[in-house]
Parts: structure tokens; C-alpha cells; sequence
């Protein structure tokens, strides 16, 4: 998260179990904008609509298929 809030980089990309308590302490962090994201529609929305910079991503209720998809989305929204 620092080289984000740094603004070293533009996006960030965070999977851990279920991921509600992480992505919620992520934004206490200046310049973090995090968001738990499981469906296609927040991944794009959640950029363009809610400036997010991180796709916070919970593992055990994401398949591996749709956490690629997600990624993809999320990265390619402008």
C-alpha cells in the first residue's frame, strides 16, 4: 500500500480470505481507494464510477477463473 498512497503506482491488486477487515483497514491509508469486488460490474464501475485503485479480491469465495476475469476487468477500466 505505500507505493500506492506514494503514488508510485497507479493500481493495486490484493487477495487474501475473505477480505472485508483487510480492504477496510486499506482505506484508513492516505490515497488508498480499496473495494471488495466479487461481480464484472463493480470491477469496471468501481473505476470509473468510484475512482477505486485496489481490487481487493476474497479468496475463498472467488474461483480462480473469475478472479482472472475480475483483474482483467478492473485493469483495463479507464
Amino acid at each position: 500500500m505505500a507505493h500506492l498512497a506514494a503514488g508510485e503506482i497507479d493500481r493495486g491488486i490484493v487477495l487474501c480470505g475473505r477480505g472485508v477487515g483487510a480492504c477496510v483497514a486499506a482505506n484508513k491509508v492516505a490515497g488508498v481507494r480499496a473495494a471488495l469486488v466479487s461481480d464484472m460490474y463493480s470491477a469496471h464501475q468501481g473505476v470509473e464510477d468510484d475512482n477505486i485503485n485496489v481490487i481487493w479480491l476474497g479468496g475463498w469465495g472467488v474461483g480462480n477463473q473469475l478472479a482472472l476475469d475480475l483483474v482483467r476487468t478492473f485493469l483495463s477500466a479507464q
